[in-house]
């Protein structure tokens, strides 16, 4: 990676001001747009579940606790790594009202432009041409999958900004060579980024693998002053995951619990309620119970059927016009992807 000059936030101000107003108005037109939908609410917000039924009967009552007027709530393991989406929305409450998820929206509506913004200053410092550079951002704010999951009272738009910040800023320590600052930036983002979702666990490989690659390289280099830095990080880890013991402990159970089950029920994809088309289920072999060579094999079917059609670019219950424009658009995505790694 390039580094960063210096002087690049003061030459394309103009520019980041413009993605930051593009972003802003593409999303309140498209919020605009979806308030007319049924499975919308009147100002374009689509409620989930998870959020009605899990998120914001904590949120509210860590309001209640920030007010002195309740307990602390108790948070089950598996909702752990959801809490800081939570807290999030318990920090809106606390400002703008309780049950004010207008006011949530319009807040990943802002960290996502934010974020582009950020996308694009990544983009400028990479790329020949400005153009091409502005052309690619607005193209990913203007991604109907994209503006859709902002508009969800949902963990996903808050981890992703967060997510690409994280990465951002722990690769240009790496290439900087700033081993360690760039290991308690890794603990730190690992920390903040789980507590968002668990997915993070998986994503965090490339940054697995720069952890690795910068440890060697201390070794080759820096000898018994490297052995001590690592050393020190393995007992910061350690003494962190002691201080917070109960919690990982709560959270390692529950998201174990909720993979389990998924890992029995076998769901690889799960339709809308609405949808004629059936569930994609590997159904589990109660005769193998106990077989420890098909619960390996059982595992990785199921992960690389989800890995499948998370990858698949042409969905199966989408309408036709969402899955050409989804596969028009994604598309040249994965092959510029293979050509990248390649």
């Amino acid at each position: 990676m390039d580094h960063i000059k210096e002087n690049v936030v003061y030459e394309n101000w103009k520019l980041y001001c413009f993605v930051f107003v593009f972003s802003m108005a593409v999303h309140i037109v498209f919020m605009n747009f979806l308030s007319n939908l049924s499975n919308f609410d009147g100002f374009g917000i689509k409620i989930t579940s998870d959020f009605v039924h899990t998120y914001e009967p904590i949120a509210k009552e860590i309001v209640q606790w920030l007010k002195n007027e309740g307990n602390w709530p108790h948070i089950p393991g598996y909702i752990l790594s959801h809490l800081n989406y939570i807290l999030l929305t318990s920090f809106i409450y606390l400002l703008f009202g309780v049950g004010d998820i207008f006011a949530l929206i319009n807040f990943q509506i802002l960290i996502t432009s934010v974020l582009f913004v950020l996308i694009l200053h990544i983009s400028i410092n990479n790329y020949h041409s400005k153009a091409v550079a502005v052309i690619f951002t607005c193209l990913s704010i203007s991604f109907y999958n994209s503006m859709m999951w902002v508009l969800w009272a949902s963990p996903e738009s808050f981890f992703r900004a967060m997510f690409i910040c994280s990465f951002f800023v722990l690769l240009e320590l790496y290439f900087n060579k700033k081993c360690i600052t760039f290991f308690a930036g890794v603990l730190i983002s690992f920390v903040l980024l789980l507590l968002i979702r668990a997915d993070t666990i998986v994503l965090f490989l490339p940054i697995y693998m720069l952890c690795i690659m910068d440890i060697i390289r201390l070794f080759r280099v820096g000898g018994k002053a490297s052995f001590i830095i690592v050393s020190l990080a393995g007992v910061m880890l350690a003494a962190i995951m002691w201080i917070f013991c109960d919690i990982t402990i709560d959270m390692i159970k529950g998201l174990a619990e909720a993979f389990y089950s998924y890992f029995k029920e076998g769901d690889v994809l799960v339709s809308p309620p609405s949808s004629l088309i059936t569930e994609i289920v590997i159904p589990f072999d109660s005769s193998q119970e106990g077989n420890s060579i098909y619960y390996i094999f059982r595992a990785l079917k199921l992960f690389l059927s989800r890995v499948y059609y998370f990858l698949d670019i042409y969905p199966l219950w989408w309408t036709k016009g969402h899955k050409l424009y989804y596969a028009l658009f994604m598309f040249p995505v994965y092959v510029f992807t293979v050509v990248g790694l390649i």
